[in-house]
C-alpha cells in the first residue's frame, strides 16, 4: 500500500510534552543518551529541557543501566506561535508534521529534522528510544552475568529443508559456563547438539577461555530486561533472551 503523507497537527495535537533522544559513543566504553524535551502550552508559552543519561555513576564506575546526570541539565522558557504547520520559536520557523504512529517531526530551514515522542502516557526511556529507532542498549561492565541465554534463527538442514539453529550460553556465578549449539533435525524430529565448556571474566569485555584452549572476547550489551546482545567473531551483535523469561521455543 502507498504510505499516506504525514499530517499537519492541530494546535491541540501540538500541545503537550515531547521528547527526543540521541545516542553518543564516547571513548573508553562510555555511552550517553542526550535528550531534548519541548513542552508547548495552549497559551503560547513553552519550555525546553536538555540533559543526558550515561552508563557511569558519580565515582566513574561502569553501570549496566542508564543514570541521568541531573547536574548537567538545563531548561529555558520561550514563546511560540503556531499556524497551519509552521511553528516559530526563538526566531526560527519549523515545518511541523505528525506521522500516523504519533511521532512529531520538526524540520528547520536547513532541512534538518528532529523527531519527538509524546510523553503524556509517561513512556520509559527504552520505549521512547524504541519508537524513535535509537539504540538504548547498555554495555555490561564488571557485572554479575548469570543464567542461560538463547538465540534461535531459521536455517536449512543438509537436505535443504527448513530447520532451526539455537545457541545457548550458560553463565554460572563462579565464572564457569558453557556454549551449546543445537540444530533441529526435521527428518527425525529432534535436536542435535554440541556443547563446549569454558571459563569467563566480564571486565571491559567478556573474555572466554574454552576447555580446548581456544580464547575469544565479546562485547555484551543489555537491550532490555532479560534481553542481551553478544558480539560474534565478525563484530555483529546477536540478541539472546533469558530462558527464565522465554522458557519455550515459541516464546
Amino acid at each position: 500500500p502507498v504510505k499516506e503523507p504525514d499530517a499537519i497537527p492541530t494546535i491541540d495535537q501540538l500541545s503537550g510534552t515531547w521528547q527526543t533522544f540521541e545516542r553518543e559513543d564516547w571513548q573508553g566504553g562510555i555511552y550517553a543518551l542526550r535528550y531534548q524535551t519541548y513542552t508547548f502550552r495552549a497559551d503560547g508559552t513553552g519550555e525546553n529541557l536538555r540533559g543526558y543519561y550515561c552508563n557511569l555513576d558519580d565515582n566513574s564506575n561502569y553501570l549496566d543501566h542508564w543514570v541521568e546526570r541531573a547536574d548537567d541539565r538545563w531548561a529555558d522558557s520561550f514563546a511560540y506561535t503556531y499556524s497551519n504547520g509552521t511553528l516559530t520559536m526563538d526566531g526560527i520557523s519549523y515545518t511541523v508534521t505528525i506521522t500516523d504512529d504519533g511521532i512529531l517531526c520538526l524540520t528547520d530551514p536547513y532541512q534538518f529534522q528532529m523527531k519527538f515522542v509524546n510523553t503524556q502516557s509517561d513512556p520509559s526511556l527504552y520505549e521512547v528510544c524504541q519508537k524513535l529507532g535509537v539504540d538504548s542498549s547498555v554495555p555490561l561492565r564488571n557485572t554479575a552475568l548469570q543464567g542461560t541465554y538463547t538465540h534461535i534463527e531459521p536455517t536449512k538442514a543438509s537436505d535443504g529443508t527448513a530447520s532451526l539453529t539455537a545457541t545457548d550460553y550458560r553463565f554460572a556465578p563462579d565464572g564457569t559456563g558453557s556454549q551449546t549449539i543445537r540444530e533441529y533435525n526435521p527428518a527425525e524430529g529432534k535436536w542435535d547438539s554440541i556443547t563446549l565448556s569454558f571459563t569467563y571474566q566480564l571486565e571491559d569485555m567478556l573474555y572466554v577461555t574454552y576447555d580446548n584452549g581456544n580464547r575469544a572476547y565479546f562485547e555484551v550489551f543489555i537491550i532490555d530486561a532479560g534481553i542481551i546482545s553478544i558480539s560474534d567473531d565478525w563484530e555483529q551483535y546477536v540478541k539472546f533472551v533469558d530462558n527464565e523469561l522465554a522458557p519455550t521455543l515459541e516464546e
